[in-house]
């Protein structure tokens, strides 16, 4: 039996049709998919597996609704082009000129229920943070940091998630740093920083915490350990985000 995910209903066109939509359905048997119907200026989707089970979901996408192609999906981090998975991970990819985009498990998916969460944006919404018109409203915060080791930059606030959409870092040494929610779920790879500027302009996916959860930056020497250097490093930046409420489960 094919299950359509109860995350399918228009309401998530005419959500995306102004800002970015967050889906989640589930995978629990062969042939179940979660479907999203997408708003004429749709560009990206982001998909996040958890949970999955033994088999393959398959991303697709449809012009009509009738006849599906698969879609090309780039790993965050790592940017490796893909069609379908077999493991949890975090994706994204351009469905712009579609009507519908889709996870679809194939005939063999076994064991774990997996959860799927779509997140659509229109083509839009990834501007400069620091241009005058803006599609969002973020926050800026500024970065300060003399030692390695963990900083917390966004205090955790109950029910929200942080969505880190531009971080510009620049250090007085070498050193390497990773984005993290404050209790240490790594959100990006580690990353090289010196004096020349680090300017991470965040598309689909962003780094987005956990609910519940902070933001903080991880800092450790540019050897991998997190040995104090011979002097004081310095960091300085800005971070823009948004904090974010949980997706409304649909009935």
């Amino acid at each position: 039996m094919t299950a359509q995910s109860p995350l399918f209903a228009d309401d998530c066109a005419s959500t995306c049709a102004t800002a970015n939509c967050l889906v989640v359905g589930q995978i629990a048997q062969p042939g179940d998919i979660v479907n999203v119907y997408l708003p004429g200026d749709a560009s990206v989707v982001a998909v996040q597996v958890r949970n999955i089970g033994v088999g393959t979901l398959g991303f697709q996408m449809s012009a009509d609704g009738v006849d599906w192609v698969p879609t090309e999906m780039f790993s965050q981090p790592g940017d490796v082009g893909v069609t379908s998975t077999q493991a949890n991970g975090v994706w994204r990819g351009s469905v712009a000129g579609m009507s519908q985009f889709r996870v679809a498990s194939d005939v063999a998916y076994a064991g774990s229920i997996a959860e799927v969460t779509i997140r659509v944006s229109p083509a839009d919404l990834f501007v400069d943070p620091e241009a005058t018109a803006l599609p969002v409203e973020l926050d800026a915060v500024p970065i300060e940091i003399a030692m390695t080791g963990q900083h917390i930059i966004v205090p955790a606030q109950a029910g929200l998630s942080v969505h880190a959409h531009r971080l510009k870092l620049s250090a007085s040494d070498l050193v390497r740093v990773r984005f993290e929610s404050t209790t240490g779920v790594a959100l990006s790879g580690w990353e090289t920083c010196d004096s020349q500027m680090l300017d991470l302009n965040i598309e689909h996916p962003w780094y987005e915490t956990p609910f519940d959860e902070g933001f903080r930056i991880n800092v450790l020497l540019a050897d991998g350990t997190g040995a104090a250097p011979t002097l004081p490093v310095v960091i300085g930046g800005t971070l823009w985000y948004t904090m974010q409420p949980p997706p409304v489960v649909l009935p």
